[in-house]
This record gives C-alpha cells, structure tokens and sequence, in this order.
C-alpha cells in the first residue's frame, strides 16, 4: 500500500497563492477533524490534521506538539501571504494558555473557547445524552458527576501546567492510584498527589517551586470561574471512565471504546452558541 503523500509547507504556500478561494482548516488532530467534519456538513471545507503536513524542509519539523505546528504554519502562511486567503483557518486548543494570556491574534488563527475540544463534552447536557444512551440505568445524574470530577480535574490541571512550566519530561501519576471512589465521591489529597508526583519523578526538592505554580492556577480559576479553562481533555475523559468503572460499567467498556462513544454524545447543535463555532458559521455559511 502506498505512503500517502504530506505536502510540504512551500507547497501549500504555493497552492494558496494559485488558489486562495480554498475552504481549509487545519486542525491538531484526528478527533477535530471529526467534530468539525460533522458540524460543518459540507464538502466543500477541507479539514486537515497537522500530520498530514510535511515540515522537513522548515523548522517547524522540531516542533514538540501538534499545537505548535499549526500554530507555526499559520505563521508562515500570514507571513507569506498576509490576510488575504478569505476561507482559511488553524484552529488550536486553548490549553494552558489562559494563565499568562498568551494567546496569539492572527487573522486566521482561532482558539477553542475552552482548555480543549473535550470541553465542549464537559457539561450536563452532553455527559446525560450518554447516559442515556451509552450507559444503562446509571445512577448518577449529570450534575452530581461534574461536581464529582470538577476540583479534582482542576488539581491535575495546575499539576501539569507546574510540569510544564518546571520539567515537562517529569510523568504523570496513574489516576486510579491517587484517588478513591467512597460514598458515590471521588476523595484524594492535593498534597499526597503532589508528594507521589514528586517522588515519582526523584524530584522533591521541587516542591516549594511546584506549589508555586499550582497556587497560581489556583488563583487563576477563582478570576475567571470557568472551570472548563482549567482542566486537560485526557484527565477528564480518563476520570469520567474511572468513575464508569467503579460505578456501573453496564456495556463492559474499555478506556478506547469509550472516548469512541463518548464522543458520539457531543451536541452538535449546542455548540452554535459558542465564539469558535459562530466564527466558522460566519466563513462558511450553509447557503454558499
């Protein structure tokens, strides 16, 4: 079977010079393409995850995420180009991006209104449509499991930004080895996550810098009070399977069939209300 073939950025620079009508958005990755392929309902836009791009020939090739490869041909391109390819977009997760403002403006570039895609799952009318459907007569009601999970996916949060911010080669602590389901509740202590992280990673005598770091996440949440700012997609879909398990898995799943079917449950037409979602009805209207 054939490699299929990535085009190298100077090709798409090229491709848009030909032909800047072109409908595309570049995406991080293949779970993007599918939410946006199925909201936009059209086969005139092209989305495109990041890995279908070839950066051999730029420095982009040593980037360290798929964030920071669209986030670097969205530059090149506007560099390149300017703002005159009227149907383009790269749209990024918005991550850690929150706590220093560190968003970029470009006139292609758009952020998702969350941490992440997986966001736009974290809220109660999306996790009761699983429910629902994916599950069988489960016992917790959509607003009990958000508050269930909330804080606790906040603390992973601020654990990870410290990582990132700290060390990023340091591993993350396996969910179900830190916390425990009592009582229809998840308990744990910050501190004892902390401490295991640490020592995990031989790195203790970092913790003064880590609680740092996580305090100001801290203080970060309490300014904006959107909790869905401050929490990382695989912590969430990995803690609501983890609560499914020690619950009611009725359908015996696993942690891919899962994330498969949680997916399933976004609501498509929900997301209309949101500025990254109006942003793609406005350059792609259904009636063109």
């Amino acid at each position: 079977m054939e490699k299929e073939y990535l085009r190298k950025v100077i090709e798409i620079e090229a491709l848009y010079m030909i032909e800047p009508d072109l409908k595309d958005i570049y995406v991080e990755g293949p779970e993007e393409v599918n939410i946006f392929e199925i909201y936009l309902e059209s086969n005139e836009v092209n989305v495109i995850p990041i890995d279908n791009v070839d950066f051999s020939e730029t420095n982009g090739n040593e980037l360290y995420s798929n964030k920071e490869k669209v986030l670097f041909l969205n530059e090149f391109i506007t560099n390149k180009i300017g703002d005159k390819l009227p149907h383009i977009m790269f749209i990024v997760d918005r991550d850690f991006d929150t706590i220093n403002d560190t968003t970029i403006k470009r006139s292609y570039l758009k952020y998702t209104d969350f941490a992440n895609l997986e966001m736009y799952l974290f809220n109660e009318s999306s996790i009761n449509k699983f429910l629902k459907i994916g599950l069988k007569n489960f016992p917790l009601e959509a607003e009990k499991i958000i508050k269930i999970m909330q804080n606790l996916l906040l603390e992973l949060f601020a654990l990870r930004y410290s990582r990132e911010v700290i060390d990023r080669s340091y591993k993350m602590l396996e969910l179900d080895k830190i916390v425990k389901f009592k009582e229809s509740n998840f308990t744990y202590s910050p501190e004892d996550i902390l401490t295991k992280f640490l020592s995990k990673n031989s790195a203790l005598p970092n913790k003064e810098r880590f609680l740092e770091e996580i305090n100001m996440v801290r203080e970060k949440y309490d300014e904006h009070n959107e909790v869905r700012l401050f929490v990382h997609g695989k912590d969430f879909i990995e803690l609501f399977f983890l609560l499914i398990k020690k619950v009611k898995n009725t359908y015996s799943f696993n942690i891919k069939s899962f994330t498969r079917a949680f997916f399933s449950s976004i609501e498509i037409n929900s997301l209309k209300q949101y500025d990254l979602f109006q942003c793609m009805d406005n350059k792609y209207p259904k009636n063109t």
